[in-house]
Formats: structure tokens, C-alpha cells, sequence
């Protein structure tokens, strides 16, 4: 928790409004401040603006918001903004006293709201404030007053506190709560422990662990399972390489006729080229038509450009005709030997004057509309003068007759001196009412709560009998004890009877098979079977042999098919000598062997499958029948232990089996929820025997209070009926002033009700006479402006008549110069058509001449072209640009011609592998066989597969369940022996009171040395407090590492070493106070006045160390040398009323 920033108004002697922001500027950066001021400034009275924030109260006071508003205050505010956990909040506490009189005991009010982007009020009502400050921070006020703020005296009041005096210390900071919460603890962690316990053999018991006869067989069935995948891969392998070489066959007779396209294509090029270049050889003089060529495209040209000007200026000449409105007729000369440029010059002189004239009309234009809009906006200022001066009317009898609230004030301020005289016997009076009605209320509240306390102990002694039926709590104990015996006799019954359902459940595994058999096969016939297949396999095996052999004949009489030839009847063959060759007039019949021998494979395949498979289903069947007798076994020994639980727990009874698991664990469940209810009467029993001696403690208590109070109450009521009667010369004085000033009163209300004004409380006198003269003053000003309002528009009216003359006056002048432009822009539109029609001509013949040049060039390179065999310009051009282009066609033919030859090479090549390819392969299988093969295969792996997944998941989940069991085990041992130990604990907490409280005392003890023994590691790293030996109490030693770890006691620190120790215990004080949650904010209220130079110097030392902790510490001290070492300071300086007002100081 971080105090961000303070708000006050009238606390104490901190009169007005202030702010202290602890979370930005010089305290922020510093880390540690000092409040530092005169005795009675208030330096105090800033923790009491934190305590009022947060919990609406003080250390010093009882009754806050009658004692902290500053005196002659009518309201009073602190207001706190924190941080907690990432999020803001804000706190606030309001106390004002209702009506004039300063004697009334004020009201306060508090709120709580959470801050963000939209805030959100949390509570609005000071319980309720309190209750969720503690339910945030963990502290209520006491607790947060050992936390965060330590108020004069109570700094090093725990370490130098007695022995027996500091237990005591302990337990009020931990709050008195803390026996009752250490027993609520208790017995949750007992509950809690007991459900795991339950939890866990409720768990271990579900495991459905196999026996080990099922799991060797699972192993058994794995392994065949898995010998038969392996075969059936490596006949998926050896397709999968044919498959591969089939499609190598196809890929390279795909690159054949890829290769056979490009050739065919390269052979059509060359051809082209070929022709090309004949044809170009055949050109003489190619040159010479290349010059005539450009010169009569010069001149083709130059046609074109001149006839786009000629078009050009005839455009021109049309545009002007149209805007003069004249005919196709050539105009005649213009009279006069005024030119175009002249003509210009007098056009250019009136527009700039027109121009001119056309920039001042908009100008007077717009300052006619500016007048228009000025004297608009005055017309309407002048309309609303009027307007709020007759809403107004009636203030204007405040011009004469002003009401007299002076006089009420005098009154009024006699009346309170008058009433101040008597402060003493009025308080008196009201405080010793107070108290009178407070005592007789609690002595009333007391009675009645001794009444019920009473009537609770005879509900619970009434419920205890009820609900125990007679038996005391040993009793209850020993039935539960019996009762949990019964539910764990139920449990392994139903265990056993879940094992014998599982052992005598049968398991089918199917072989390569989707119909699976629900007998086992015979022995006998499955060895008769085997040995049928392994003779059948035999002859095939031969059959396959014969195959390869004639293969090898086949291959042998190919390879001599082309010596064949060579043979001649009566001469001796080259090989054998014999002089007769039949095979030349009959050659032999060719056979295809080959795809024989793969047919063959197949079948001779299929048959080792067949016998691996009914090897695999004896190999079962044998262990099956050695498993049998060891299965019955154990199944009989599980039926007699089932039957002996039964006859104990007397549950014999119709449907009664060990197959009717159902039952059982209805009988099971019926147990177990009578279990629950007799732990819940246990647990209920003995809190009502708790709470009798609680209550029992209590109304000890309620009687001693009672006789207290009603003491007190006697002794008020005696006094009240003595008072004494001397206020009564002063309530009459008090009288005759309240006549007068309520008969002024009267005079005021009806001179203030026309104006709409109320008569003033007290202390606002002054704040009417302001209101009423400011209103006085506004009439008499607006009166004032109406008449200045009037004079200008008197002005702006004169001044719009000249304007709207002006305006006039341009626009003929305007229209005069307008006229005249048109005139003579007319006459220049004559001259200009005039030298446009001079310019055509010239045109006109310049282009005939040119088009007649033309015309003879191109007859005469028409009649060369057609003696040389071209039809036309075009096909001239053609042939000429490919003879520029000729060197290039010639290279790209030799080009042409090399990557034919090298494509022929390449045809060759792929066609011997080709050749070799087709050798190659293993058989004569198409790709649609190979396939129908593999996807038979895939079917057999695919089945095979599933039984492997199948068998390793069942193996895998069955070491999941061994692992889990092994684990279980090993946490319900730890879970029994933590139970044991809370079972004890419980016990000690039930039983020995005594021994209770010194546990939890020993558990506080370790806690605050542990955290004080952190924070001075931190701090100084010397010192480290240990507890000593006392028979009264907590003894604390300090442990002094540079003295060899010598102790000490607390008395012979010095005042520096007694500052670090006593500040590491306050904050781990602080941290119990607040459950352990951290404290970002700490303020130390003086202290440091006792300390010599070297004490002071250690303990600024160890408190700007603190800035390394995150923390923010602030110190108020009136000590010189704390002023000079700390030098953020927030200064209270005193005024000579009395008050102080705040100064910072960095």
C-alpha cells in the first residue's frame, strides 16, 4: 500500500484548503522528507489527515469531528489517495456542523471510491468505508496504526518494553482474533487433508490395473504383430522400387518425343533461314535505294508538317470568322495603318482601368455589408440592453434604497459572543447528556446480550441432546472409527468384485481379418493346417525354379537371334560344330517366362503369409492354454475373499453375487453417505461444546460490564440533577437579541424577496452584501452601455449612405469602360484575321511545290523498282531490312544447325537408355497391376498396424496406471502421516487450551524475528535479534556479528543502534499488523531528540536506506540536525492568528 497524495481542509491548526503530493516532485525523488515545524504547528496533524481519511479517526482523539475542525470552522475535510496492488483509490472523510451555532456537534460523512477511466464509488457511509479499507489493505485502524503511521512513543515501545509486556504487545498487533483464526485453520487443514486421504484411495481403487498373465500375453501378441509388419514392408518396398523403374521407363520415353518435337522444329527454321538468305543474295545495289528511299521520306515529311500548320492557322481563321460573324469570303484590308500591336496596347490600357475599378467595387461593397452587419450587431446589442434591463427591473431599486445587511451582521456576531460566554456550562450540559444516554443504551444492550448468550447456551446444550441421541463425544468418536471400518471392508469388496470382472471379461484378437471368430481355433487342426501349407509351398518353390531357368533359355536364344543368320545348311555352326541347323528354317516359339515368374512370386508370397499367419494363431493358442490354469486360480482365491467380506459385513441377500456390481456399489454408496453424517455430528457436537465454553467465558464478561455500567449510570443521573443554574441571566440576554434580530429579520425578507434572494445563514452577511452590490453595479453598467450602444449607431448609419454613393458611381463607370472594350477588341479581331488569311496563302504555295517534287522522285523509284522484280515500296523495305539484318541470320543458322546436330546426339543417347531401361526391368507388370498389388498390401500393414497401435496403447495406458498407482501410494503415505499430524494438532487445540496458546505464541515469535531479522540484513547487515530465555515472556537478545556474535541485551545499545533495531521490529511489526502485505508508505513521528551526533547519523542512514526498499519514509521532528541532514522538507510555518500554513522546501 502507497499514500499517493493528502487533502485537508480545517484540521486542527492547518486552517483553509492544502495538499501534499507524495508520488511526484521533490518527495518522490527523495525518498525520505521531513515535516518539520515549531511545537503546536501541526506537524501531527497530518498523520491525523491520513487516520480521518481512511478510518474517520485519530490517535489522540475519541471523537474526531468534535475536536480536529479547526476552531470557528463550519466544515471540515481530509481526504487520502492510495494505491494498492496496480489500482487507485480514494478516501474520503467531510464533517460539518449543521446551522450557525458552533456548539452543535458536528456530522461526518465518508466515502470510498475506486479510480480509473470511469470512477466507481465502492461505499458511501463510514462503517462502511472501514469495513472495505480493511477488506482491501488487511488493516483495520488499530492495525494500520502499527503499520504505517507511528505516532509519538511508540517506535522502540516493543523493544524496550519487559519481557512479560511484550507478548502481550504481540498478540494486540496481531490482532485478537488471531486464537480463533489459527483454530479455523486447523481444522480446514485437517478437513482438508482427510478429503485428499479420501480422494486418493478412492482413486487408486479406480486404476483397473491388469494381472501379469494378461500383460505378458498383450507383449506376446505385440511382438508376432509386429514380425508380420515387417514382411509385409519389404513386399511393399520391393513393388514400390518397380513402380519406381516403370515410371523411369515413361519419363524417358517422354523426353524421346520431346526431344523428336524440338528436332522437327529446328528443321523447319533452318529451312527458313535458308530461303531468306537466297533470296537477299540476289540484291545489287542496295545502297542506292537506301539514299533515294530517305530523301523521298524527308520530303514526305516535310509535306506533313506543312500541311498540320496549314490546318493550324486555318483553325485559327474559322475561330475568328465565328466570333466576328463573318462569311468564307477573304476580308479586305483594314483602313488605316494602325497594326494588330497597336490595336493590342489600347485593349491592355482599358482593362487594367477596368481591372482597377472591378477590385474597388467589391472592396466599398464588402465594407457597406461590414457597416450593415456592425450596425445589425449593435441593433442587437442594444435590443438585448434593453431586454436584461427590464428582466431586470426590479434592481433598480437597489440604486435607492439598499437593504441593511450590515446591521444583521452586528447582531448576529453579538449574539455568538453572547453564546461563546456561555460555551462552558452548554457543553457541560450536552456532554453530560451524551454520556448519560450512552451508559443506560450499553447497560440496556448488555442485559440483552446476556439474555441471549443464555438463550444460545440452552440451544446448543438442547441440540447436542437431540442430535447425539445420549452419546458423548468418545462415543460419537468410536462409532465413526467403526463406521469407516465398514466402508473399507465395502470398498475392497467392490474392488474385488471389479477385478474378477475384468479378469473374466475375453479379449478377441482377429488375424488380418475384419470378422473375428468368437471361438479360439483348435490346436490340432491349426498344426494340420500348417503343414499342408508348407507342402504346397514346396511344389510352388519348384514350379518357380523351372521359371527361372527358362527365363534364362529365353534370354540365351534372343541374344543369338542375329548369328542365326549366319548359319548355312552343311557348313559347321561357329559355336557346336554340327553340320545341320534346324532353328534356321524353325526358329523357336518365344514364351513370356518372366511374367510367369511374377504370377509365381505372387502366389509363393501369399502362401508364406498364410503360413506366418497360422503360425502366429498356434503360438497364441499355446499360450492360452498355459494361461488358463493360472487365471482359475486366482479367480477362486478372489470369489473366497469376496465371500468372507460378505458374511462379515452380513450383507447376504437375494442378487447378491459378485457379479452384481451394481449392488455392491449402492451398498458401498449407502455406507460412505452414513459415513458423512457421522463425521458431520462430530464436528457439530464439538462446536457446540466450543461455543457453550465460549459463551459460558462471555457471560462472565456481560455481568462484571453490567455492574460497571449501571455504577457509571447512577453516578451521571445524580449529577445531571445537580446542575447548576447559572445560564439562566445569559439565555435572557441571549432572548432579546434574537427578537431584534428576528424583527429585522422580517424587514429583510420582504426587501430581499423581490430580488429573489434568501436571508443569509450566519458567517454569510458579507457574501449577500457582495452578491447584492455586484448586481447594483451590473445594472447601473448596463445602463451606461445602452447609451454608448445608441451613439454608434447613429455613427454607422452616416456612414452606409456615403458607402452605397460610392458603389454607385464605380458600377457606371464600369459599365462606360466595358463598352469601349468591346469596341476595340472588334477592330483587333479584324486585324489579326487579316494577317492569318496572309499566312494561309503563303502556305498554299510552298506545299504545291513540295507535293510536285515528291510525285516525280517517287515515278522515278517506281520504275527502277519494277525493272528490278519488286512490286512495291513496302516489299522494297522488307527485303532492305533484312539485308542490314543479313550476319545476324547467318549466325543464328549455324546456330541452328549446331543445336540440331547436338539434339541428334541427345536422341541417340536417351534412345540406348531406353533400351537399357526396358532390359531392366523385373517383369512384365503394368503400373495398374503394381498398383492393385500395393493397395492389397497397404490393406494387410493397415490391419496389422491397427492391431500394433492397438496392443502398444493398451501396454502404454497399463505403465500409465502402474506409474499413477506407484505415485498414489507414495502421496497417501505423506497425506497419513500429514493427517496424523493435523489429527494431533486438532486435538492439542480441543483439549489443551494451554498448550494452544503457547503454540501459536511460539509461531509469532519466529514470524517477527524472521522478518525483523530481513530487514536489519538489509539495513545495516551487523545486527540480528534472537530470543532469549525468560520464564515471563519473550526475551529478545541482539546477535552482533562484528563482536564475534556476541548478544546483548536491548538496554545496552546505544541510542544509533537502538533506532536501526527498534525501526527493523516496527516494520516487521507492521507486516504482522498487515498480514504481510507490503508497506510502500511509512511515517515516524519524532523520536530523535534523545540521540547524540553518532546515533542521529546511523539512524538518517538507515532510513534513506530504505529508499533501495521501494519505500517512501517521512520523519517529523523539530531536531536541528534532522533539518540539516534531510533536505526535502514540507515546512509548517505559524501565523500570528494561531494557524500554520505548509512550505515546501527541496
Amino acid at each position: 500500500m502507497r499514500i499517493l497524495n493528502i487533502r485537508y481542509k480545517n484540521i486542527n491548526s492547518l486552517a483553509g484548503e492544502g495538499r501534499i503530493d507524495f508520488d511526484q516532485g521533490p518527495i518522490a525523488e527523495a525518498g525520505v522528507f521531513a515535516i518539520t515545524g515549531p511545537n503546536g504547528s501541526g506537524k501531527t496533524s497530518i498523520l491525523d489527515v491520513i487516520t480521518l481519511g481512511l478510518y474517520g479517526e485519530t490517535f489522540r482523539f475519541d471523537k474526531p469531528a468534535e475536536h480536529v475542525m479547526t476552531k470557528q470552522a463550519d466544515e471540515s475535510v481530509a481526504s487520502v489517495e492510495f494505491s494498492l496492488g496496480g489500482e487507485k483509490f480514494r478516501s474520503d472523510w467531510y464533517a460539518r456542523r449543521p446551522g450557525d451555532d458552533k456548539q452543535t456537534r458536528a456530522e461526518t460523512e465518508m466515502s470510498l471510491t475506486k479510480l480509473g477511466e470511469s470512477d466507481e464509488l465502492l461505499a458511501e457511509t463510514p462503517s462502511a468505508v472501514r469495513g472495505r479499507i480493511a477488506e482491501l489493505t488487511g488493516m483495520d485502524f488499530h492495525k494500520f496504526s502499527k503499520s504505517m503511521v507511528l505516532p509519538q512513543g511508540d517506535f522502540a515501545a516493543f523493544l524496550n518494553a519487559l519481557d512479560s509486556e511484550r507478548m502481550d504487545i504481540l498478540e494486540k498487533i496481531a490482532g485478537g482474533d488471531i486464537y480463533e483464526q489459527y483454530r479455523q485453520q486447523a481444522e480446514n487443514r485437517y478437513r482438508q487433508i482427510a478429503e485428499r486421504v479420501r480422494q486418493l484411495q478412492q482413486d487408486s481403487a479406480a486404476i483397473p490395473l491388469l494381472e501379469e498373465a494378461e500383460l505378458d500375453a498383450s507383449r506376446a501378441d505385440l511382438r508376432d504383430f509386429l514380425d508380420q509388419h515387417t514382411e509385409l514392408s519389404g513386399q511393399q518396398d520391393y513393388l514400390r522400387q518397380h513402380q519406381l523403374k516403370l515410371e523411369g521407363v515413361a519419363a524417358l520415353e517422354a523426353d524421346e518425343r520431346q526431344l523428336a518435337r524440338q528436332t522437327a522444329e529446328l528443321q523447319t527454321q533452318i529451312q527458313t533461314l535458308q530461303s531468306d538468305l537466297q533470296r537477299i543474295a540476289a540484291i545489287d545495289d542496295a545502297d542506292s535505294y537506301h539514299e533515294q528511299l530517305a530523301g523521298l521520306d524527308a520530303k514526305q515529311s516535310k509535306i506533313g508538317e506543312l500541311q498540320s500548320e496549314l490546318a493550324s492557322l486555318r483553325r485559327e481563321v474559322a475561330s475568328l470568322r465565328q466570333q466576328l460573324g463573318v462569311g468564307g469570303s477573304d476580308l479586305d484590308p483594314p483602313a488605316g495603318d494602325r497594326d494588330w500591336a497597336s490595336q493590342k496596347r489600347i485593349i491592355d490600357d482599358i482593362k487594367i482601368r477596368l481591372s482597377e475599378l472591378k477590385l474597388e467595387l467589391p472592396r466599398e461593397l464588402a465594407a457597406v455589408e461590414t457597416a450593415q452587419q456592425t450596425l445589425a450587431d449593435k441593433r442587437a446589442a442594444l435590443t438585448e440592453l434593453e431586454g436584461w434591463l427590464q428582466e431586470h427591473r426590479s434592481e433598480a431599486i437597489l440604486l435607492t434604497d439598499f437593504p441593511d445587511v450590515v446591521q444583521l451582521r452586528n447582531l448576529r456576531t453579538e449574539i455568538a459572543e453572547l453564546g461563546a460566554k456561555q460555551k462552558t456550562q452548554l457543553a457541560w450540559s450536552k456532554n453530560t447528556s451524551a454520556a448519560l444516554k450512552k451508559n443506560q443504551t450499553a447497560l440496556t444492550d448488555a442485559k440483552a446480550g446476556l439474555v441471549e448468550l443464555q438463550e444460545r447456551i440452552a440451544a446448543a446444550e438442547a441440540n447436542i441432546a437431540t442430535h447425539g441421541q445420549g452419546r458423548s463425544v468418545d462415543e460419537i468418536r468410536e462409532l465413526l472409527s467403526e463406521q469407516q471400518a465398514r466402508v473399507n471392508d465395502f470398498q475392497e469388496l467392490y474392488s474385488l468384485a471389479s477385478v474378477n470382472a475384468k479378469v473374466t471379461k475375453k479379449g478377441l484378437f482377429g488375424w488380418l481379418s475384419t470378422n473375428k471368430s468368437s471361438e479360439f481355433p483348435d490346436e490340432g487342426e491349426l498344426r494340420d493346417k500348417l503343414a499342408a501349407l508348407k507342402h504346397e509351398f514346396g511344389r510352388e518353390e519348384n514350379i518357380g525354379s523351372a521359371l527361372e531357368q527358362a527365363i534364362a533359355n529365353e534370354a540365351l536364344l534372343r541374344k543369338m537371334t542375329p548369328d542365326r543368320g549366319k548359319l548355312v545348311d552343311g557348313k559347321p555352326c561357329f559355336l557346336c560344330g554340327s553340320l545341320y541347323h534346324p532353328y534356321t528354317s524353325k526358329p523357336p516359339v518365344m514364351t513370356d517366362s518372366k511374367k510367369a515368374l511374377v504370377d509365381q512370386r505372387g502366389k509363393m508370397q501369399a502362401l508364406k503369409a498364410a503360413m506366418a499367419n497360422i503360425e502366429a494363431q498356434l503360438t497364441a493358442a499355446e499360450k492360452r492354454s498355459s494361461q488358463m490354469s493360472a487365471k482359475e486360480r486366482r479367480l477362486q482365491e478372489m470369489r473366497a475373499q469376496w465371500r468372507v467380506l460378505v458374511n462379515r459385513l452380513n450383507v447376504a441377500r437375494d442378487g447378491m453375487a459378485i457379479e452384481n456390481l451394481s449392488l455392491q456399489k449402492q451398498c458401498l454408496d449407502q455406507e460412505t453417505e452414513e459415513l458423512e453424517k457421522i463425521k458431520l455430528l462430530l464436528k457439530d457436537v464439538g462446536q457446540w461444546q466450543r461455543n457453550i465454553g465460549k459463551w459460558t467465558d462471555e457471560i462472565g464478561v456481560k455481568q462484571a460490564q453490567i455492574l460497571k455500567l449501571a455504577a457509571v449510570v447512577e453516578q451521571l443521573e445524580t449529577a445531571w440533577n445537580n446542575r447548576p443554574p447559572e445560564a439562566i441571566e445569559g439565555e435572557q440576554q441571549l432572548a432579546a437579541l434574537k427578537a431584534s434580530e428576528k424583527a429585522l429579520l422580517d424587514k429583510l425578507e420582504k426587501a430581499l424577496m423581490p430580488l429573489g434572494e434568501k436571508i443569509p445563514g450566519k458567517s454569510k452577511e458579507n457574501a449577500l452584501f457582495d452578491r447584492l452590490n455586484v448586481r447594483r453595479q451590473d445594472y447601473q453598467i448596463r445602463d451606461l452601455r445602452k447609451q454608448g450602444v445608441l451613439g454608434d449607431i447613429n455613427g454607422l448609419q452616416d456612414g452606409l449612405q456615403s458607402g452605397q454613393a460610392r458603389i454607385i458611381r464605380y458600377q457606371a463607370e464600369i459599365a462606360e469602360l466595358s463598352e469601349a472594350l468591346q469596341s476595340h477588341e472588334l477592330s483587333g479581331l479584324h486585324l489579326a484575321l487579316f494577317e492569318k488569311q496572309t499566312s494561309i496563302a503563303d502556305l498554299e504555295v510552298r506545299l504545291s511545290e513540295l507535293e510536285a517534287d515528291y510525285e516525280v522522285d517517287h515515278d522515278q523509284l517506281l520504275q527502277r523498282l519494277l525493272a528490278g522484280g519488286f512490286s512495291d515500296l513496302d516489299s522494297l523495305r522488307a527485303v532492305l531490312a533484312q539485308w542490314d539484318s543479313r550476319a545476324e541470320m547467318s549466325g543464328k543458322l549455324v546456330q541452328l544447325e549446331q543445336r540440331l546436330a547436338a539434339l541428334n546426339v541427345e536422341l541417340a543417347e536417351l534412345d540406348l537408355r531406353l533400351q537399357k531401361a526396358y532390359a531392366a526391368l523385373p517383369g512384365p507388370d503394368t503400373a495398374a497391376d503394381l498398383l492393385a498389388m500395393q493397395r492389397a498390401l497397404s490393406e494387410k500393414i493397415d490391419i496389422a498396424e491397427h492391431e500394433i497401435r492397438s496392443l502398444e496403447h493398451k501396454l502404454a495406458k497399463q505403465q500409465t496406471y502402474a506409474e499413477t498407482f506407484g505415485e498414489l501410494q507414495e502421496q497417501l503415505r505423506r497425506e497419513l502421516a500429514a493427517f496424523a499430524e493435523a489429527e494431533a494438532e486438532l486435538n492439542l487445540i480441543n483439549h489443551e487450551q494451554g498448550g494452544m496458546r503457547r503454540r501459536i505464541q511460539q509461531l509469532l515469535v519466529e514470524k517477527l524475528l524472521r522478518q525483523a531479522n530481513r530487514i536489519l540484513e538489509g539495513l545495516s547487515g551487523r545486527y540480528y535479534l534472537r530470543n532469549g530465555f525468560s520464564e515471563y515472556g519473550l526475551a529478545l537478545e541482539v546477535e552482533d556479528t562484528k563482536q564475534i556474535n556476541v548478544r546483548r541485551l536491548p538496554k545496552t545499545l546505544s541510542g544509533g543502534e537502538s533506532f536501526v533495531v527498534s525501526l527493523a521490529l516496527a516494520l516487521a511489526l507492521s507486516e504482522i499488523a498487515n498480514n504481510g502485505r507490503a508497506i510502500d508508505s511509512l511515517f515516524l513521528d519524532e523520536g530523535f531528540g534523545n540521540l547524540d551526533a553518532e546515533a542521529l547519523y546511523l539512524a538518517m542512514t538507515t532510513l534513506e536506506s530504505l529508499k533501495t526498499q521501494g519505500k517512501i519514509v517521512g520523519v517529523i521532528s523539530h531536531v536541528d540536525a534532522v533539518k540539516k541532514r534531510i533536505k526535502t522538507q514540507i515546512e509548517l510555518v505559524k501565523n500570528t492568528n494561531g494557524f500554520s500554513e505548509l512550505k515546501m522546501v527541496a
